[in-house]
């Protein structure tokens, strides 16, 4: 079905210069249906029409407004985003002139877009060329979170101490659980801020609480995926016909 659009000529004349753009004229009952009706009053005007603003108000329409349709062959899904008062509904296409996945909206409840629409219609060849953008974007992604992952104090990795007053400073350990801590003002710390049990590195198994901000991750880098498994699972995600995901989020995205 590609992507249906209403359009005023006279203030969207840039919608005319896609390659891909197909321009209809509007049906008659969609005409009658955009023109005021005679002896009907409009809720916005308060104002009965008389049949000649009616003529004319159809000829303005006849003359300026268009049917823009794109995108043919390039509609990979269409959603609907659900605001606290509106709604907006978009579709994801292929952009065969800037060759890559990008987000069109299409019609709203914010304002009139009753003749607007979208099908989904991609063809295999821009479905596998959606795929191989998406899979790139989940490398990249997966690259990202790994730096930011692999700096998080958790369970299990080596810390290094930068301040502490019951461990010596620089002493590498190892951190055995992490909690919450009640003690003290908590209204004081950072969020993320809470408590490590560690054992400190030759301690014969000695365990000492303290703040997680009195560590930091001792070589993060030995957390990181490697290539190949960051390659394996890009390339099945990129199979899951998610193409919406660069645009919405990437929760799911994480192993």
């Amino acid at each position: 079905m590609s992507i249906r659009m209403m359009i005023d000529l006279r203030y969207s004349p840039e919608a005319t210069k896609r390659k891909d753009a197909v321009l209809h004229m509007l049906e008659k009952h969609e005409v009658e249906t955009l023109s005021p009706k005679k002896d009907q009053e409009n809720w916005e005007t308060k104002k009965n029409y008389t049949q000649e603003e009616i003529d004319k108000k159809k000829k303005e329409i006849e003359e300026n407004y268009r049917i823009i349709e794109t995108y043919q062959g390039c509609v990979l899904d269409t959603r609907e985003y659900n605001g606290y008062n509106d709604s907006d509904f978009y579709a994801i296409v292929w952009d065969e002139e800037k060759q890559k996945l990008d987000r069109i909206e299409y019609a709203t409840t914010r304002g009139w877009t009753y003749l607007n629409g979208a099908g989904i219609d991609a063809t295999e060849e821009v479905r596998e060329k959606a795929r191989l953008e998406i899979k790139k974007w989940a490398i990249g992604y997966m690259h990202k979170t790994d730096v930011l992952s692999s700096r998080k104090i958790t369970t299990g990795k080596i810390c290094k101490v930068f301040r502490s007053r019951k461990i010596a400073k620089g002493s590498i350990v190892r951190v055995i659980e992490t909690f919450v801590s009640h003690f003290g003002a908590q209204w004081n710390r950072p969020k993320d801020d809470n408590t490590a049990v560690v054992e400190v590195k030759g301690s014969d198994g000695k365990r000492i609480w303290t703040a997680m901000g009195n560590l930091e991750v001792f070589n993060p880098e030995q957390y990181y995926r490697t290539n190949e498994e960051i390659e394996r699972y890009a390339e099945s995600y990129s199979r899951q016909k998610l193409y919406h995901m660069p645009f919405v989020g990437s929760a799911t995205l994480v192993m």
